[in-house]
């Protein structure tokens, strides 16, 4: 059974070691994905927000909770069965919003970290590259 993606779904690996929750944008046209990938809509409720839960899953506590549910076969599986048995903790609003703000904050310093440390290669490699060549 093939379902229709909305804008704000948020994707998660069933099959294999990888385990990282993708939020689905939108696009052209009508998208479906196959019965590998969960599709978690947000409530409409609007008690938990869709970047709280993609947050979520991509952390220490998520990938550990995705961990416990998953199967030791040989390709790795969780059963949307078992994905549905387990609970997220679901703070207030207001604590889903600052989680989200300290997770962003840190990307953006992890992303300026890497910029740091290619410069930095690339530094030393043309420093040296220029003391070898000038023996």
């Amino acid at each position: 059974m093939k379902i229709k993606l909305l804008a704000g779904d948020l994707l998660l690996p069933l099959r294999g070691t990888r385990t990282e929750a993708m939020v689905f944008r939108g696009g052209g046209g009508n998208v479906t994905t196959t019965n590998q990938v969960a599709i978690i809509r947000p409530r409409q409720d609007g008690e938990v927000s869709l970047e709280y839960l993609h947050w979520f899953f991509n952390s220490a506590e998520g990938s550990v909770l995705l961990e416990s549910i998953r199967t030791s076969a040989s390709i790795p599986n969780i059963s949307v069965k078992n994905l549905l048995e387990i609970s997220v903790p679901v703070p207030s609003l207001k604590k889903q919003k600052q989680i989200v703000e300290i997770y962003h904050n840190w990307c953006a310093q992890r992303a300026t970290l890497r910029e740091l440390i290619v410069n930095g290669e690339s530094m030393v490699a043309s420093a040296a590259h220029e003391m070898l060549g000038g023996d």
